[in-house]
């Protein structure tokens, strides 16, 4: 298959996936207003420590690249992300903003997530980011984790302020990735397309996105049944 073909076959993969083939319930209560507001905050410290690690895991990602013009884009992203030379505009300061806004304390911004699921999704983001090689790394931060997010976070943004009480400032950080994740995400889509030249290789790459939805996925279901029964 050709990087172009290849290309083009990982911006259909979303729908092939059950994470995406409907609105997950613990989303949906959400939508709704209907979430509690404790089931939003353990979600939030819960995914604290990704936010966090995030610039890490992709200087993970540019350590192992050998390409100048790969390399100077993704820079770029983890220049982005660390607040483009602002320390208060980096992504992690801007979900602390958005944790505050919830009435959590700065003591929640915890090392690692709180449920088994969330630590097995910061876990094996943590490890392919760190242990793999280039094309697993980036597949798996950049198609994994980044690729979905330009469309799903402008709609938090909107739901806090709607439903939670939230005001624009709160919300920074959700809707400032709904620009920023979409030339991060395409910019990532074609180093792995270009990268990944055996058929090995992208099956490869499929595997990994699967496998970081599949543990998305597991964590949802996990927040969801903890949500229900605080109800």
């Amino acid at each position: 298959m050709t990087a172009e073909a290849f290309r083009q076959e990982l911006r259909q993969l979303a729908p092939r996936h059950p994470l995406f083939q409907r609105t997950h319930p613990f989303w949906r209560d959400a939508f709704r207003g209907r979430l509690p507001a404790d089931a939003l905050r353990l979600w939030a410290r819960d995914i604290y420590p990704f936010v966090r690690d995030f610039p890490w895991q992709y200087l993970h990602v540019a350590i192992k690249c050998r390409s100048v013009p790969a390399l100077t884009g993704l820079c770029e992203t983890i220049y982005e992300e660390t607040g483009s030379g602002q320390t208060t505009q980096a992504h992690s300061e801007l979900f602390k903003r958005f944790m505050a806004a919830l009435g959590l304390e700065a003591s929640d911004a915890l090392d690692e997530p709180q449920t088994e699921t969330g630590r097995a999704f910061w876990q094996l983001v943590t490890d392919l980011s760190r242990h793999g090689t280039f094309v697993e790394s980036l597949a798996c931060v950049g198609l994994g984790v980044e690729r979905p997010l330009p469309q799903f976070f402008p709609l938090v943004a909107r739901v806090m302020e709607r439903h939670y009480g939230m005001k624009a400032d709160d919300v920074e950080f959700f809707s400032i990735h709904s620009v920023a994740d979409v030339k991060h995400s395409q910019l990532a889509a074609k180093l792995v397309a270009e990268a990944a030249t055996t058929p090995a290789m992208q099956a490869r790459v499929k595997e990994i996105v699967f496998s970081v939805w599949d543990r998305q996925l597991a964590h949802l279901d996990e927040l969801h049944s903890l949500a229900c029964q605080t109800v």
